[in-house]
């Protein structure tokens, strides 16, 4: 595992770092603010934004797909050792990053999800995001209105029309129901590639140290140890 240091000269270099070193995962506060991502000139702010929308697809993706609120917390400090080791800059297809993050937690956790699955809801969640920031960025004037359908829906169109063709034709809903959301097969092998090509990097990057111990366990039994067990209301409140 390689961390940022100084080589004595003033030139920043990276050190490797063992997995099994009980401060592998310790971080000052100067390596925090020198990601290899920052080195190569993305700001702090950006950084953080992006960062933000990672988590933030991690919890909706498993939220479509029923996945344990563990898992998605293991898939979340999964990206931000990735983040922390690894140039956003030297890795393509970004938007797909959350997605393989998730897709290797739910292996760690023994909650495996199909990568087909994972992979066309991650794409569809992308789509509707980015209709939705579209049609916010009209309504506040950032954008013109001159247009009747702006790329985002025109995407998003496009996609529902061939999942309704695509379900007609295979014959495998009801009459009456809403198709089944699919992707053309193009897209979704290049989505697919770059999930499991993010998949690989991230466990090459983190050398393959999966071992992640969450604060969950301890703040419960923190919870048992001084709140009283007569008053389960309050104990629940702390909990939460």
């Amino acid at each position: 595992m390689d961390r940022v240091g100084d080589n004595g000269a003033g030139v920043e270099e990276a050190v490797f770092v063992s997995p099994d070193c009980p401060l592998a995962w310790v971080f000052a506060d100067e390596e925090l603010e020198c990601t290899p991502s920052r080195l190569n000139g993305l700001s702090a702010k950006h950084e953080r934004w992006m960062m933000s929308q990672f988590v933030g697809h991690i919890e909706v993706l498993g939220e479509e797909l029923n996945i344990p609120q563990l898992a998605r917390a293991v898939a979340i400090k999964i990206l931000q050792r990735f983040i922390l080791l690894e140039s956003l800059f030297d890795h393509s297809c970004l938007p797909s990053l959350p997605a393989a993050a998730l897709f290797l937690a739910c292996k760690l956790q023994e909650c495996p999800r199909r990568l087909r699955q994972v992979v066309i809801v991650s794409y569809r969640l992308r789509i509707e995001a980015d209709e939705v920031a579209s049609k916010n960025a009209r309504e506040s004037g950032l954008v013109s209105t001159s247009a009747s359908t702006t790329p985002y829906q025109s995407s998003l169109a496009l996609l529902r029309s061939y999942s309704a063709a695509a379900s007609a034709t295979g014959g495998s809903r009801a009459s009456g129901t809403a198709p089944e959301f699919t992707i053309p097969p193009q897209i979704f092998r290049h989505e697919r590639d770059a999930v499991l090509q993010h998949e690989q990097s991230i466990l090459r990057s983190i050398a393959f140290d999966l071992n992640i111990d969450h604060p969950y366990k301890y703040m419960v039994e923190l919870v048992e140890t001084y709140i009283d067990s007569s008053d389960p209301t309050k104990r629940r409140a702390v909990l939460q």
